[in-house]
């Protein structure tokens, strides 16, 4: 296979790739198959004695001990889907086993609290851990884990990847196995596109042809649905470059990159692929530019990129959804979004069903998300964290009537979402508006940015210990101690409200996320620590806690350096703003 590109060429074309859709290098991607390879280590269980081939213990029940030992064994098999992802894309794996969810569930903590004990340095932590689905980051990648229990199919295949066709067709109603199909599908098309292309080729034209994708609305990568010509995800991708190659044969082409690229754009344009009804543009794409231009380069993606949402989708009509967050937190504002994604979705599924409205069969409404967050580029300069979401509606009418149900459809859902509890409009701005498509002309970017997550703790953790001594004082005689040692040599000690107020508005020095605030909880009678992000300062809210009551500021690495008190009441030390005692430290 020839990488007709020249090495500054292609490193220009990888950078760009890298900076605009978070493609990842060769090394990070090796990187990901390490880490795989732990977590498999971890978490699968019965592997070692029952790899060697199928078992056949659903055809011959077996009266040996070691058999009968064997048998009661539990089995774990842990597999990914594929490895072409972004950098900020979890690997998906399904975990295959004979235990049930719960038993799961308990090994998977079991195994996270050992590997945290014996390394504290390994980075590990969950973010979602819930009905036996995990998401967590492991080493700088991010893996989502789910675990289906199917005894019968690892029992006699323990490396269910080895399942063929035969055995699986049995299977075919159950969801799960349908996805394992469609997993050795994937895996089997990497193979051979890593074979025949080699890894590099295949990883560039996967990722441009990814790039092409996002721009054009259609990139899906979450669990593998069935097929849905409205999105082009990874499985489509690899199965179009593999269509390719026998295509080039036929007409005597080489396999080069920008061959096989050009080739894949042909089916995408002579309707072979996903390009339906809701992508079909109105007027011509860049890259309808004829057989003399190849469709290989940067610019055609810009030029995509700079196409009305109207051109990208053929809707008559779209809602826009704004947001606009103006808080500290990056792990707050990535929950937001992530509450507010999840409200797009409700609101989607109630579009498509649109209530009092009498549907033809042959024509049933149509309703498509843009899968992804995206950044509006106007001749205003443009804040920050500000966010564009949009869907694409198109019913069989669209009078008068129509259209004040879906208004007063969006505006029923922006007023439910703003008075959600997890909704906070101090720092949040939301706005929905329906729109013809002729009011659709600005540019969109797709967005790279991604946010903290907020770790969760295992099931059988307990409280951060905290010393007794300090939390028999009373409030009464801390406020003394202080007060007496402002009379000191000393430099006054700033306050808990000015470290608070400096974490969350000088983002540049300090990461608020990192930090943690001790206070003494009356109830209780001893200091409990919550997140500085989360602290409330509203004094009506139910979470409100003086400012008297804060004992000290910690800093709590996410990257999992060790915690340092950066600010404390009692010993009278402050790291932020260098008061109090700490000159003399």
């Amino acid at each position: 296979m020839a990488f007709d590109l020249s090495d500054s060429e292609s490193a220009e074309l990888q950078t760009f790739l890298a900076e605009k859709y978070n493609s990842p290098s060769a090394e990070w991607l090796a990187g990901l198959e390490k880490k795989f390879t732990v977590l498999q280590a971890f978490l699968e269980q019965g592997q070692a004695s029952t790899n060697n081939g199928p078992n056949n213990t659903d055809n011959e029940p077996g009266t040996s001990p070691s058999a009968a030992r064997a048998a009661a064994l539990p089995v774990v098999s842990l597999i990914y889907c594929t490895h072409f992802i972004g950098t900020d894309e979890p690997l998906t794996c399904y975990a295959f086993g004979t235990i049930s969810q719960s038993t799961f569930e308990d090994i998977f903590w079991q195994k996270i609290d050992e590997a945290k004990n014996e390394s504290p340095e390994i980075g590990i932590e969950v973010y979602a851990a819930q009905d036996a689905y995990f998401n967590l980051h492991f080493g700088g990648y991010q893996f989502r884990i789910l675990y289906c229990g199917r005894e019968g199919l690892v029992r006699r295949y323990p490396n269910v990847l080895d399942a063929p066709a035969e055995f699986l067709k049995h299977w075919e109603a159950d969801d799960v196995v349908a996805q394992l199909i469609m997993i050795q599908g994937l895996r089997f098309a990497s193979d051979r596109l890593l074979s025949d292309l080699g890894s590099d080729v295949s990883r560039v034209v996967f990722y441009y042809l990814r790039a092409y994708a996002i721009e054009r609305g259609a990139y899906y990568n979450l669990f593998i649905s069935r097929h849905d010509n409205r999105v082009l995800h990874t499985g489509h991708i690899l199965g179009l470059m593999r269509t390719a190659l026998p295509r080039l044969t036929n007409k005597g082409h080489p396999w080069t990159l920008r061959n096989v690229v050009a080739e894949v754009f042909n089916m995408i344009l002579t309707g072979q692929t996903f390009v339906n009804s809701c992508h079909t543009s109105r007027e011509p794409l860049p890259e309808r530019v004829g057989p003399a231009v190849t469709p290989f380069s940067q610019s055609v993606l810009m030029r995509v990129r700079a196409q009305p949402m109207a051109t990208k989708l053929n809707f008559p009509s779209f809602i826009k959804i704004n947001v606009e967050y103006n808080g500290a937190s990056s792990i707050a504002h990535g929950k937001l979004l992530a509450m507010i994604e999840g409200q797009i979705r409700k609101l989607r599924n109630s579009v498509s069903i649109l209530p009092k409205m009498v549907v033809p069969k042959d024509s049933p409404p149509s309703c498509l998300v843009w899968p992804g967050r995206l950044i509006e580029m106007s001749t205003e300069s443009r804040k920050a964290n500000d966010w564009v979401y949009v869907m694409g509606i198109k019913y069989p009418k669209t009078d008068l009537e129509t259209k004040q149900s879906l208004e007063n459809m969006v505006n029923a859902w922006t007023r439910e979402l703003t008075s959600r509890e997890d909704f906070d409009d101090s720092s949040c701005f939301v706005s929905a508006n329906l729109l013809d498509s002729s009011e659709m002309g600005g540019t969109f970017f797709h967005s790279t940015e991604s946010f903290r997550r907020q770790p969760i703790p295992g099931p059988k953790r307990n409280e951060v210990p905290v010393n007794d001594s300090d939390a028999n004082k009373s409030p009464k005689k801390k406020k003394q101690k202080v007060e007496h040692s402002s009379n000191g040599p000393s430099t006054s000690l700033r306050t808990a409200s000015d470290v608070l107020s400096r974490l969350k508005y000088d983002p540049d020095t300090f990461d608020i996320d990192d930090f943690r605030i001790g206070y003494e909880d009356r109830v209780e009678g001893r200091i409990k620590e919550k997140p500085a992000a989360n602290w409330e300062l509203d004094t009506q809210h139910d979470d409100f806690i003086p400012e008297h009551r804060i004992e000290y500021f910690k800093k709590c690495p996410q990257n999992g350096g060790s915690p340092e008190i950066m600010w404390d009441k009692g010993k009278r030390i402050d790291k932020i703003f260098n008061s109090g005692n700490s000159k003399e430290l």
